[in-house]
């Protein structure tokens, strides 16, 4: 299951992130999971395309 808002992330990947961004709880939707210092997906979610998108232009 994932993760519905930052508190319920492991603390481990809390503490390695660079930066946790908090938009509210989800409607529990997958989220996409991505690296943008490499501009890789690692878990294509919620608005993959227009992720992939905005990583083209970038």
């Amino acid at each position: 299951e994932s993760a519905r808002k930052p508190a319920d992330l492991d603390p481990e990947i809390r503490e390695a992130a660079e930066v946790v961004l908090d938009g509210g709880e989800t409607d529990g939707t997958e989220s996409t999971v991505v690296d943008v210092s490499s501009e890789t997906i690692h878990r294509r979610g919620a608005q993959a395309a227009e992720i992939d998108a905005w990583l083209e232009e970038s």
